[in-house]
């Protein structure tokens, strides 16, 4: 009834610091191994709620070495203890680069994998919610699933009946296609373009926002996969979410447009007709720090070998917040704001209009309209 008890409280941030204070940690992963069928499969879901919102705690868990039995459950284990240690394993690897890349080295990867082809819906779910994890963060991890062929059924798993399965799946694909070229391959090859764009229309509100970073990932590959998305007809939903989306969504979607926009003027022309210029201007004015770099990363694609685009960019007044963004940003804000202004001044009458913003730029800026 300990261990029960234990994971009855550890539902609960504050009861997790204090389990973790009084020495409940080591005792849990002692049961791992040595508990009976019932015991173990308790330890591993007090386990998996001791991590999943503690940093300090996924350390001291990894520590205590409970990596490798909970890796046996996965592989030996009953249905519960395989569910339950799947889901410690992902927790245990969320912002944590050295426990994913230990879980990945001891060997996870590969039953993770046939666990996305079980038959029981929830050791699909927390599978596919570990790999997504454990591809956040490791690149040597994202390389052995694609190895081991996870990207085939995790796509299967966009089509399921269950929000969840979609959630976690789609979460896996956009870490797994995080630089990662064969991955993508494999991913766009698997016809998961179409189901994620029908997630940016239909689903939840995070299904939204992973579908368009999948998205994102896969057209900032090849100009091949951007064709392939925008024939899904990928560019109204995406600028739907611009518009009106959450701070999440709003960050995905602007990413997407700009990696549909590389080199492609058809592409660029399309985002400018379905209004994103007013919704990335007001993110570069008045967005949060990753609003501001990605708009303005946008506006840098939209502005390129398009001087259409450029006069739409311009009239929406996106020069005075964009000179702001090159002088007070940060990072790859300024880079970007700076590459935007080079490609809007290609235009004569901006590179005008750019040079007395620039001269005045020491003053409290004021928005300013472009005529033509």
């Amino acid at each position: 009834w300990a261990v029960y008890a234990l994971k009855q409280l550890a539902d609960n941030d504050e009861n997790c610091v204090a389990i973790a204070r009084e020495g409940g940690i080591p005792p849990l992963v002692a049961l791992l191994q040595a508990g009976t069928t019932e015991q173990s499969e308790e330890a591993a879901c007090a386990l998996a709620y001791l991590a999943y919102n503690n940093p300090s705690n996924r350390v001291m868990i990894a520590r205590e070495g409970a990596i490798p039995p909970l890796i046996a459950l996965i592989r030996e284990g009953t249905d519960d203890q395989k569910m339950y240690a799947a889901f410690a394993l992902g927790n245990l690897s969320i912002e944590n680069e050295e426990n994913s890349e230990a879980i990945g080295r001891e060997g996870a990867i590969s039953p993770l994998v046939a666990l996305l082809r079980n038959e029981l819906d929830d050791l699909k779910q927390f599978a596919a919610y570990a790999l997504g994890s454990l591809a956040g963060t490791n690149e040597w991890n994202r390389t052995e699933m694609g190895r081991e062929d996870a990207i085939s059924p995790l796509v299967g798993l966009l089509g399921a009946a269950s929000d969840e399965q979609k959630e976690y799946a789609v979460m896996a694909l956009a870490n797994l296609a995080t630089g990662n070229s064969a991955n993508i391959k494999k991913i766009v090859r698997e016809g998961a373009i179409s189901p994620l764009v029908a997630l940016l229309q239909e689903g939840r509100d995070q299904q939204k926002q992973l579908a368009a970073c999948a998205l994102a990932n896969l057209a900032s590959d090849s100009g091949e996969n951007r064709a392939a998305i925008t024939s899904e007809k990928a560019i109204s939903p995406l600028a739907a979410l611009l518009r009106a989306g959450t701070d999440g969504q709003k960050e995905a979607a602007a990413r997407a447009l700009g990696n549909l926009a590389i080199q492609s003027k058809a592409n660029s022309t399309a985002i400018v007709r379905e209004g994103a210029v007013s919704s990335l201007v007001g993110l570069v004015r008045t967005g949060t720090n990753l609003h501001k770099e990605w708009a303005a990363f946008a506006l840098v694609q939209l502005a390129d070998s398009n001087d259409e685009n450029r006069v739409a960019i311009a009239k929406e007044g996106a020069i005075s917040p964009l000179v702001k963004l090159e002088r007070t940003g940060a990072g790859q804000q300024k880079r970007y704001a700076k590459f935007a202004l080079e490609n809007l001044a290609k235009n004569n009458a901006i590179a005008v209009l750019f040079a007395l913003e620039r001269v005045s730029s020491r003053r409290p800026l004021q928005r300013t309209r472009f005529q033509m």
